[in-house]
């Protein structure tokens, strides 16, 4: 097979400093984050750096979607992995990438399908829920999102369902990070993904699940925030059968 001669000035010379620099800025940002304050030259200059810099710069796009960036595992802490999320460029066709906000120890988590969450008529009606109904401070809740940033233009259900699989690390990451007792999915996008399982909403709401890697911690789903305000009676539903247990589980171990 004939290799390509790069030629000063060419398009496919272009292209291969591009892809180079793009990706020896992601090394540098991971070292950043870590602490380092410099690198050695041979590091830096190697020819093997070079190689592996351009080889994980080609294979972006044809990465595992169950682990998008295996960066996402050395973040020790919350802040930590919040640099990630935001250098995290894996969907084109989204947003810059927003972390979630709360407690770093709570025990109590809340996870949105995306950003939207914290805007608007859906942030007040959340923190409705978390304040007024469950009567939490903020020192014991944790706000959350599947999805770490909105689709741009609205994306196609494919889309939102493989972003969710490319994100679903990072909110692993964040969920193990926390150790929650409880976690609140929102919508039956969100619950089928924490809970492992392929089911309707109405099945996903009555029974409790465990969380794969959170030991002694437990799963509840009720329905989207979009949902509940829509329609009232969805809101209601939502208070008696799955927000007033959670209540009475919080008060236990608060």
């Amino acid at each position: 097979m004939t290799k390509a001669i790069l030629i000063p000035g060419s398009e496919v010379f272009r292209a291969e400093v591009t892809a180079l620099g793009r990706a020896l800025a992601r090394y540098l940002e991971y070292f950043e984050i870590l602490g380092a304050e410099g690198l050695p030259v041979n590091l830096v200059a190697g020819r093997a750096l070079a190689e592996q810099t351009l080889a994980v710069e080609r294979s972006a796009t044809e990465r595992s979607v169950t682990e998008p960036w295996g960066m996402v595992r050395v973040a020790k802490s919350l802040p930590e992995l919040a640099a990630l999320v935001t250098f995290c460029r894996d969907c084109p066709s989204c947003s810059i990438p927003v972390s979630g906000r709360g407690a770093a120890r709570a025990p109590f988590v809340v996870v949105g399908l995306d950003p939207s969450l914290y805007e608007g008529a859906k942030a007040e009606l959340l923190a409705g829920i978390l304040e007024k109904g469950l009567q939490l401070s903020r020192e014991f809740y944790y706000v959350t999102t599947l999805l770490k940033c909105s689709p741009m233009g609205g994306a196609v259900a494919g889309a939102i369902e493989a972003a969710a699989r490319r994100c679903l690390p990072l909110l692993h990451r964040e969920l193990s990070l926390i150790k929650p007792k409880i976690v609140l999915a929102l919508g039956e996008a969100v619950g089928a993904h924490l809970s492992g399982l392929q089911e309707p909403l109405g099945l996903l709401r009555f029974c409790s699940h465990p969380l794969a890697g959170l030991e002694g911690a437990w799963l509840r789903v009720t329905f989207e925030l979009g949902q509940m305000l829509e329609e009232p009676a969805i809101k209601k539903e939502a208070w008696l059968s799955d927000i007033k247990i959670i209540k009475k589980v919080l008060e236990k171990i608060l």
